[in-house]
């Protein structure tokens, strides 16, 4: 089974794919006019963010890869994300994090970690994980080419002198479960599904 959604399973195995997270910290938690209106610009960012990224993938990467986009929002939220969905029909899949196959209703997570799901995911060879507010370029696709033709089974990037860490940066992350010990990509899942509820107790209970 599939942790995106049936959708996700009836495509079948050795899926590429590449995952994003689509959520809004504190949304529905005010009725502030203001708050609502900031609510519905940011949401329109997004959605507008997902078609850049659909269309960079089309552009640059190679053919056979699709993207999920994890979120807490139904396909039918708003007329503008049946619109996405239907014009992307060819490579788009809805992951709701209140329905996924299996695993159940992860939507307790921090939504950042919502993105990292297709690790353990039976039916993905590969996954990169990527941000909405960045877009898909022939650069980008040329080191994930690059590290498809090695080896090693996980990718790590860094964009920018900026990105001088030694943490792994969420939107540039890619897993090859296909090369990972039997067994293994299945328990990262399970640990990211308990790091993302324990992030978000936390951050819940944080005092204001």
């Amino acid at each position: 089974m599939s942790s995106c959604s049936d959708e996700g399973t009836e495509f079948g195995p050795n899926q590429k794919v590449v995952s994003f997270s689509l959520f809004i910290p504190g949304r529905g938690i005010s009725d502030d006019a203001d708050e609502v209106i900031r609510f519905r610009n940011t949401l329109r960012e997004l959605f507008d963010g997902i078609q850049v990224n659909m269309d960079g993938i089309r552009a640059n990467y190679s053919s056979g890869w699709i993207a999920r986009v994890y979120t807490d929002l139904p396909a039918n939220y708003s007329p503008s994300s049946c619109d996405l969905i239907c014009k992307n029909a060819d490579m788009l899949f809805w992951c709701d994090v209140k329905r996924i196959p299996v695993l159940g209703d992860l939507s307790g997570m921090i939504g950042r970690t919502w993105r990292f799901l297709p690790l353990g995911d039976p039916l993905v060879d590969s996954f990169v994980s990527r941000d909405l507010d960045s877009s898909i370029s022939k650069r980008e696709w040329e080191v994930v080419a690059e590290w498809q033709a090695m080896k090693y089974p996980i990718h790590v990037m860094r964009d920018t002198p900026y990105h001088n860490t030694h943490l792994v940066l969420a939107g540039m992350f890619g897993v090859k479960n296909s090369q990972l010990p039997l067994g293994l990509p299945k328990r990262l899942q399970s640990d990211i599904i308990r790091v993302g509820l324990l992030l978000l107790y936390i951050k819940s209970n944080e005092p204001n």
